[in-house]
């Protein structure tokens, strides 16, 4: 059986929830792990801001994260669905009792409802993880459906992909990695949790030489190996250089106009199970939010072809060359026809309403009446 895993850290709830045996789901997300299930098994989902929506007694992800959001969602069909669910909560006066730190404004059904044209980022590739062909189709082809909807698209570059990397990977464990190593330490490792768990061992200095010897090989390991808090000096410096980022971040897009932005929300398919402890170079396109703490939805966008499988093992439209981590990204989205494929809606701290909007845009230009009026007939190739 070519068994796929449903994506994490939700993905028990993702798996229940695809599997048809709740109404709904709800999961946290402190680096993709509402979007990531909603991507690999092919529903929706909204990552808020991190105070929009606020969840007391439950796992704080990795304490002490720093500017890290952790943000709480929920797993729907439609984005009709999490509309009706964010009302429930979102400025009810039982729920702000229960949670004070949360922002205490409900949801604008007005500003969802709204139609007309919008100008909307968007980027196929980040420059530091390339996705896989079909994921680049879907953007490509929800890209040009919205433009035939009357909206302004334009392209988008990621600022200072080398500094996003850094910070993202540093501030995502602080320690080195000694929370999360301290809970497997008497526990039995799963199979597919070894390499994962054998990283966090790892030397600081033996990281430090990896990231040298790793560059000419994989640009990707490399970075990930030299990113590590090397004092509390460093600590503080890096919280500086993340408050910085963002800041160039939204002047970025304030000078371009955007509304919302459209990217990848994964670089690959759903995939086997031997190979997420080995893709930690993939998880930039949603911890990236996580780090700005912007909302960030995921809305389905068709499934893999057989001319996607056959572009992936095409060095021409996907090259790899000697580079491991990328075959490791190759390699882990072999044989993925009829997977499901998804974007990523993107908007400033917020402006859950507007990133609402747009994901039944793009859920509309998807959808079977959208294609029957449009005569767009889905092919396995």
């Amino acid at each position: 059986m070519n068994f796929r895993t449903p994506g994490g850290s939700s993905g028990g709830e993702g798996a229940l929830f695809a599997a048809g045996g709740t109404p709904f789901g709800t999961g946290s997300d402190l680096a993709g792990s509402l979007r990531i299930p909603a991507a690999f098994c092919g529903f929706i989902t909204l990552k808020p801001t991190q105070d929009r929506l606020v969840v007391t007694n439950t796992h704080p992800g990795i304490p002490g994260r720093s500017r890290y959001g952790l943000s709480f969602g929920f797993f729907t069909n439609t984005v009709t669905e999490q509309i009706e669910l964010l009302k429930l909560f979102l400025g009810n006066s039982c729920y702000r009792q229960l949670v004070p730190t949360s922002i205490p404004f409900p949801l604008n059904e007005e500003t969802v409802r709204q139609t007309g044209r919008l100008r909307i980022g968007y980027f196929d590739s980040d420059g530091f993880c390339p996705p896989v062909p079909c994921i680049r189709r879907g953007v490509l082809e929800t890209v040009k459906r919205l433009k035939l909807e009357g909206h302004d698209l334009v392209r988008f570059t990621v600022p200072n992909v080398d500094e996003m990397v850094q910070l993202l990977y540093k501030l995502l464990m602080p320690d080195g990695g000694h929370y999360i190593r301290a809970l497997y330490e008497n526990d039995a490792i799963d199979p597919y949790m070894k390499d994962f768990v054998m990283l966090l061992k790892v030397p600081r200095i033996v990281r430090w030489l990896a990231s040298f010897v790793l560059r000419p090989i994989s640009p990707q390991l490399s970075a990930i190996c030299s990113a590590y808090i090397s004092n509390l000096d460093d600590l503080r410096y890096t919280n500086e250089r993340c408050d910085v980022y963002k800041k160039e971040f939204i002047a970025y897009w304030k000078s371009l106009e955007l509304d919302a932005l459209i990217c990848p929300s994964f670089p690959v398919p759903a995939v086997p199970h031997r190979f997420p402890s080995k893709m930690s170079m993939a998880v930039t396109y949603t911890a990236l939010f996580n780090l700005l703490d912007f909302p960030a939805g995921v809305v389905p966008v068709g499934k893999v072809t057989v001319k996607d499988d056959e572009d992936l093992v095409n060095e021409s439209t996907y090259p790899v060359g000697h580079n491991v981590a990328l075959r490791i990204i190759r390699d882990s989205s072999i044989n993925s026809v009829g997977l499901p494929l998804s974007v990523q809606i993107v908007t400033l701290p917020f402006e859950e309403e507007k990133c609402l909007r747009v994901m039944r845009d793009v859920q509309g230009v998807w959808s079977d009446d959208y294609l029957s009026k449009n005569q767009i007939y889905p092919t396995d190739r």
